[in-house]
């Protein structure tokens, strides 16, 4: 019965640290979008075209959600 509850620990145990790291890949993951997002509304602003504008707060607009998204993820994690 013991080594039955101690392997169920250890499946427990295991399954914590997965979660956990699959949760820092996703912090990371958004503050990589986040700046992704920065450079493109970069590039659209070395284009100078009529529409540039619209992709420029676009662009803005999701690297804004995408770095709230990690900071709030990493403030309740």
């Amino acid at each position: 019965e013991w080594c039955k509850m101690r392997a169920q620990h250890n499946q427990w145990f295991k399954e914590i640290q997965l979660l956990l790291e699959e949760m820092w890949h996703v912090i990371v993951f958004l503050a990589w979008q986040a700046k992704w997002w920065d450079e493109q509304a970069t590039l659209q602003v070395a284009k100078q075209s009529v529409d540039v504008k619209g992709l420029v707060a676009y662009a803005k607009c999701q690297a804004a959600i995408h770095q709230s998204l990690s900071t709030r993820f990493q403030a309740l994690w």
